[in-house]
């Protein structure tokens, strides 16, 4: 072999290994820059949060008129951003189904584009989250570059602020209504009162079932909800009747009470009673009555009861409550129960050591007594022992226990009588 021949051999030897060398260097940068990223999916942070990203496939969340950008997606950019720096930006294949981040509490927007395959934005959609911690869920909605078409998709977990449209409090859990009449709960749920099908907590909201019919919603130790079209559903603990579904046993998913659709208004009792008004203003109750809560003219007293059954006036069915048909609203206490006719007359039932009921006694009432001569009242809520009440004129009234200061009088006294709190 020739010397010149040898010297090019050689050369082309030491490129090859120079070739060699920089193809794995250039493979330990990409494998830095790997590990770079999946450090920038897991920050280091005192409070991280779980993102579940749902990214878009041809069928089912879409409508047909984007099936044509579905088809020519090839993969998909996914870039995010807090306080306008970019956290995340990376490409994933169209055939993933979704991916999970670990970010930081706080304020995100979420970019979300479709890249053909020269890798070109047939569509993006981006939506603006507030992560609180735990895990999140996000459906980001596509609008085609090309027809500007948005479809809904909506989102998972914690919703855009100001979605909710109504919210009741339970004694341990929440439940609340969007504005697209979905159903949403959270807190505790030993009884089934999420109505999710566990009876596991959950300290962020979920959603039950996928109805979009809900009305209102009242939590107690367990949950009645309305629907619009007035049917009656409960779900959660039931040892007193208080679902109302003709058995005392617990449901961790919504069941119908009966088959009444003439439903308008209902009030999960503090404890472990339920009142409602039905559309022609009847007033009706069930549940636990050892105090006469339900206003049935029946109680749980051993004094009334000769056998020394204490659940022996519950019901675990809904009964009229009375022959009267101008009832307004409704509000349980703990074991006392407040209400409004439609002439602004008050009425109070139930348990009244400490006052609740209002009416200058503190002996219980098994049917409903009208407090005072006054109808000017406009709204009330029921506490655990104490009870609230405004008028039409704007003054608000308080009575009941007070042995927190929650009537707000300045003292921790009782008060049997309505009085007006002035501030």
């Amino acid at each position: 072999m020739s010397q010149r021949v040898k010297g090019v051999f050689m050369n082309k030897r030491f490129f090859g290994m120079l070739s060699l060398i920089a193809g794995l260097m250039l493979f330990v940068s990409l494998l830095a820059c790997k590990q770079e990223t999946i450090e920038e999916q897991l920050p280091d942070v005192d409070n991280p949060v779980l993102v579940s990203i749902n990214l878009p496939q041809r069928s089912g969340t879409y409508k047909s008129v984007l099936d044509d950008l579905i088809a020519e997606t090839i993969n998909y950019r996914l870039i995010v951003e807090k306080d306008g720096v970019v956290v995340h930006n990376q490409v994933y294949p169209a055939s993933q189904q979704g991916i999970t981040l670990r970010l930081s509490v706080g304020i995100h927007r979420f970019t979300l584009q479709a890249l053909n395959s020269a890798n070109e934005v047939l569509g993006e959609g981006s939506a603006t989250r507030d992560l609180v911690k735990g895990t999140n869920s996000i459906d980001i909605t596509l609008i085609p570059t090309n027809a500007y078409i948005e479809i809904n998709v909506g989102w998972g977990g914690l919703e855009n602020l100001g979605d909710f449209r109504l919210v009741s409090a339970g004694s341990f859990h929440t439940i609340a209504i969007k504005k697209d009449g979905t159903l949403w709960a959270w807190g505790n749920n030993d009884g089934g009162q999420l109505g999710n099908g566990t009876n596991t907590a959950s300290n962020i909201p979920i959603q039950i079932g996928t109805a979009r019919d809900w009305a209102s919603v009242a939590g107690g130790n367990h949950t009645i909800a309305l629907k619009t079209n007035g049917t009656l559903w409960a779900r959660g603990q039931n040892l007193y009747g208080q679902l109302g579904n003709g058995t005392n046993a617990a449901s961790n998913i919504p069941i119908q009470i009966g088959t009444a659709s003439d439903w308008t208004s209902v009030f999960a009792g503090g404890y472990h009673h339920t009142v409602a008004i039905k559309t022609d203003g009847t007033l009706w109750a069930w549940g636990y009555n050892f105090y006469g809560q339900l206003g049935n003219g029946t109680n749980g007293n051993v004094a009334n009861n000769e056998l020394g059954d204490y659940d022996a006036a519950n019901s675990n069915i809904p009964i009229q409550i009375g022959t009267a048909n101008d009832w307004a609203s409704i509000s349980a206490g703990g074991y006392h129960t407040i209400a409004l006719k439609t002439n602004g007359t008050l009425w109070a039932w139930g348990y009244n050591f400490y006052g609740q009921l209002g009416n200058g006694m503190n002996t219980d009432s098994d049917i409903p007594i009208q407090i005072g001569t006054a109808s000017d009242w406009a709204s009330i809520s029921a506490g655990g022992a104490h009870t609230t009440a405004l008028k039409t004129n704007g003054t608000l009234w308080v009575w009941g226990e007070n042995n927190y200061g929650q009537l707000g009088l300045g003292d921790t006294n009782n008060r049997n009588v309505p009085v007006q709190l002035i501030p």
